[in-house]
């Protein structure tokens, strides 16, 4: 699935944030956190999000507080 599509679904469905997980993430072990609201991307590792979902989960909150 592209990042387009996620991001038109993703906004659709009211989520703050759309993981992508391509090839190219695949091989180089990373996943990319699309933020919805400002269109903001950014890569981080699958070890870092396995390791803290913590994290990952207190920004959802904070950005979407639904």
């Amino acid at each position: 699935m592209s990042s387009l599509i996620c991001w038109k679904r993703g906004a659709r469905s009211g989520a703050s944030a759309c993981l992508i997980l391509g090839d190219e993430e695949a091989q180089n072990q990373t996943v990319q956190i699309k933020w919805l609201a400002t269109g903001e991307q950014t890569a981080i590792t699958q070890a870092d999000l396995l390791a803290n979902p913590d994290q990952l989960r207190q920004q959802l909150q904070t950005t979407n507080p639904h």
